[in-house]
């Protein structure tokens, strides 16, 4: 995380502290920036950690960093719906199979929910998908995050991060990591 890892309040490095195990701001360090920003380094490894994971996973943030058309959205919202559609088809049948619905009404409620899904499907196959660039962007994360996970020396996890993140912030008062990809 060396010289990647910046303040949020003040914009400056945090410096790594061996004596202390953690990184803190520079400029507080020399009283120029409040409050401290120290963090231990495990526990900013975790939070990177975790934050590639929520950004690798497709799905609105991941896809709106390569897609300026602003469909990512949209396209999310559609699967969602169409995944709370697959299980109101799931629970039609056991309401068949408890004896709570007729057959009709399992026939009824299995062909209303089919076209709904049909019609979802349609319309998210109108949207233009998102480039082939976020694939590679998430191969990309992934490979990085097995070099971080993995017992790599610290140069060459440095390296691998460096290929990806432009920066990282963190903010103390929320614990709040931000990770600034290279665009």
């Amino acid at each position: 995380l060396s010289g990647i890892l910046k303040c949020a309040g003040c914009g400056s490095t945090l410096a790594y502290s061996r004596s202390s195990g953690g990184f803190q701001c520079i400029k507080y360090a020399h009283g120029t920036c409040k409050p401290s920003h120290y963090i231990q380094a495990d526990k900013i490894e975790q939070a990177i950690l975790k934050e590639l994971d929520r950004i690798s996973v497709p799905g609105v943030y991941a896809e709106s960093l390569s897609d300026p058309s602003g469909h990512a959205e949209e396209r999310e919202l559609i699967r969602k719906e169409l995944e709370a559609m697959k299980k109101m088809f799931d629970r039609a049948t056991l309401a068949y199979l408890a004896g709570i619905d007729t057959l009709e009404e399992y026939e009824s409620n299995k062909s209303k929910i089919r076209a709904e899904i049909e019609e979802k499907e349609t319309e998210l196959a109108k949207i233009p998908a998102p480039p082939a660039e976020q694939k590679e962007r998430n191969e990309k994360i992934m490979n990085v995050k097995a070099v971080l996970a993995s017992n790599a020396p610290t140069a060459k996890k440095n390296a691998a991060l460096r290929e990806i993140v432009e920066k990282v912030t963190f903010s103390r008062p929320d614990e709040q990591v931000e990770i600034f990809l290279y665009s």
